[in-house]
């Protein structure tokens, strides 16, 4: 039924072009850039977080406990929340990621060894795809997506289901030219949208890795699309995800400092449901909002442990 809706939903084709092709050269950041990158975010977040901890003080103890024990409901390690998903089933997780490296490694280690998949797609063509197998094959060590390296994602999700279905729903050549010939308004991500209705499976479980904008459950967005046109009573078996390192978002790593002024949290944590936060303290980190609000479940990582190479 999912697939059906898809299809028939996402009918009109035009928009931003931005073709994927196959990289033979990629940039992959120093040691030293890594730590100039995390100074530069440590600095600006820790004024961030000093801010937010005089606030948390200000507020009278009723309030205090009242926002701690909200957050201590609400942060779970990655394992506990992982056993979640292994009972729920979703029928679709939509991971939202920077196409940084440590967000791979963080992936493939940690997330896709754990998940019973079906279906696995990602944010390339079907002919790109098999040109990242055939590298993998031939036991290439660094096998780019977006400029990171895919293959120990890859691995981890064939080692937990041998059989599983790769697929490469990213739009293709001749549907981009298609898309601008014939259409009067629209977007890749409707393109996006019909590529994935294509792989849909009833019954199935199903993942994406895109980069967070397509996954956003906001506007005409891959996964906004995907929740529109599914049936109310199986949205929720639809699940969008924002995997984000403590030195990609700046307002990120300031709710991180404020997390350790109070003692709440260490490595790893999931927030499951981002709508069960307390306002307030949504309120202190405006620039991590659009996150808060447009994906259910924020997935943290603590970069510096997923920087070394796969």
């Amino acid at each position: 039924m999912l697939r059906t809706g898809l299809i028939l939903a996402v009918a009109v084709l035009i928009g931003s072009a931005f073709v994927h092709g196959w990289i033979s050269a990629w940039f992959r950041p120093s040691a030293e850039q890594l730590s100039n990158q995390q100074q530069r975010v440590t600095a600006v977040s820790g004024h961030m977080g000093k801010a937010v901890s005089v606030r948390f003080a200000r507020l009278n103890v009723s309030q205090q406990r009242a926002i701690r024990a909200n957050l201590q409901q609400q942060l779970l390690p990655v394992n506990a929340w992982l056993d979640g998903i292994a009972r729920a089933q979703p029928q679709v997780l939509c991971f939202g990621e920077d196409h940084e490296q440590s967000t791979r490694r963080f992936l493939a280690e940690k997330i896709f060894p754990r998940l019973n998949l079906d279906v696995l797609m990602l944010e390339t063509t079907p002919t790109e795809l098999q040109s990242i197998l055939q590298a993998m094959h031939t036991k290439q060590s660094f096998v780019p997506l977006e400029g990171a390296n895919i293959s120990a994602v890859i691995s981890a999700a064939r080692n937990k289901n041998p059989d599983i279905l790769l697929a490469g729903i990213e739009e293709t050549e001749s549907q981009r030219v298609q898309r601008i010939k014939n259409s009067k308004g629209g977007f890749r991500d409707d393109t996006l949208a019909v590529n994935l209705g294509k792989q849909i499976q009833p019954g199935k479980r199903h993942a994406l890795i895109f980069g967070a904008l397509h996954c956003q459950d906001d506007s005409n967005w891959l996964f906004a699309q995907m929740r529109q046109a599914t049936p109310e009573r199986l949205r929720d078996s639809l699940l969008n995800i924002r995997v984000l390192g403590e030195f990609q978002n700046e307002s990120l790593q300031a709710m991180l400092y404020f997390l350790n002024e109070i003692g709440l949290t260490q490595g790893d944590f999931v927030i499951p449901d981002t709508r069960q936060l307390d306002p307030e303290f949504k309120q202190w980190f405006p620039l991590l909002a659009p996150t808060l609000r447009d994906y259910q479940t924020l997935l943290v990582f603590r970069t510096a442990n997923y920087l070394q190479p796969q």
